[in-house]
């Protein structure tokens, strides 16, 4: 018999909750009293929006047009209850990061938000000693990381008759959510080196560029065995892990270099479309990665544009629900001092 798991099913309930509150606010048009009306009026069709009614708290922002669901979890000194919507938002968080690619690997490190994390980067080596003989010195390097907020915008835009259909729950969920997987991943995934004060690194900028030596089964091996090399300690077939397409997946299996479970030189293989180009051998255990709830706008009278055409949402019947989604990561002690480091990526591979 399946053991029921009583914490899994309170966070599907919060993502359900989350998906039934944005619609609400989407249906809403920015209006609290409309937001409430709509929820109420589900109540009343016999729909679970009970829950819904006590989540809409609305702020209104400098213009007063837009409604704005704050989603910091802020304790109450008198009463020690916690905000619900701050709980029901970072579910939804919680389950993006989770189908990223950073939230794929095993042995991240979750930290808060912060300027300053001591991340130990070089580990002291222990030794036998016998009786009365001399203890040996270990030397350990220390270093402060920095993992401030950053945050992905995202402007949804859908149509109201989009909202009235069966399953408009899911779909505002589920935009918002690709979304930012999305924007996550392309990020994360990349090469590209920190915006200060926007975006964090690609974990491919701070790691050692191994040259491809072609694309034969001979050439991939050796290559997959110089990136192994250049990785920093010991390696560990628990954790480290590989980031490539699922196109490059495809043709390192075709050539039969991965292993019957589909691992490569017995470390899994995670396959991304956002890693297209890149092939990269990383040590999760030098990740560093925070994340929080979101906020959600939402908004019926801005002009947008969308792949260079204007569009009115008021005149064409519109909503553009805004969440602001904060996550960031860095990379812990990228090098040691033999010259290893902790992510490794191959360059120039026609297959990648």
């Amino acid at each position: 018999m399946e053991r029921f798991d009583s914490s899994k099913a309170l966070n599907e309930h919060r993502l359900k909750l989350f998906g039934q509150t944005a619609l609400a606010i989407a249906k809403g048009r920015g209006s609290a009293a409309d937001a409430a009306a709509f929820a109420r009026a589900q109540v009343d069709a016999g729909a679970f929006y009970g829950e819904v009614l006590p989540l809409l708290r609305p702020a209104q922002d400098a213009a007063g047009k837009a409604m704005r669901m704050r989603s910091a979890i802020v304790q109450s000194t008198d009463s020690g209850l916690v905000d619900e919507w701050g709980l029901v938002s970072q579910a939804f968080a919680q389950d993006a990061v989770a189908a990223m690619v950073v939230g794929r690997l095993r042995g991240v490190r979750r930290v808060p938000f912060t300027r300053g994390v001591l991340s130990q980067s070089l580990f002291g080596a222990a030794e036998w000693v016998a009786e009365t003989t001399a203890k040996p010195v270990a030397t350990a390097g220390f270093e402060f990381l920095s993992v401030p907020s950053r945050k992905i915008a995202l402007l949804a835009v859908m149509s109201m008759e989009a909202l009235d259909t069966s399953g408009a729950e899911m779909l505002v969920r589920q935009s918002l959510k690709t979304g930012a997987v999305q924007r996550g991943d392309a990020t994360f995934a990349s090469s590209d080196a920190e915006v200060t004060g926007e975006s964090p690194a690609g974990i491919g900028a701070d790691a050692v560029t191994i040259a491809s030596t072609g694309s034969t089964a001979a050439a991939i091996s050796a290559d997959v065995r110089s990136m192994i090399d250049a990785k920093v300690g010991k390696v560990s077939l628990d954790t480290d892990v590989w980031i490539m397409s699922p196109q490059a997946q495809a043709f390192l299996r075709m050539l039969k270099i991965t292993d019957a479970d589909g691992s490569l030189a017995g470390f899994p293989v995670v396959a991304s479309s956002a890693a297209d180009g890149q092939i990269l051998l990383l040590s999760p255990s030098y990740v560093f990665l925070a994340s929080g709830p979101i906020t959600l706008n939402v908004s019926t009278e801005a002009t947008v544009t969308i792949d260079g055409t204007v569009y009115s949402l008021y005149q064409r019947n519109l909503v553009g629900i805004v969440s602001e989604f904060y996550l960031n990561w860095a990379l812990s002690g990228s090098s040691d001092s033999n010259g290893h480091y902790a992510a490794v990526k191959l360059s120039e591979a026609a297959y990648a």
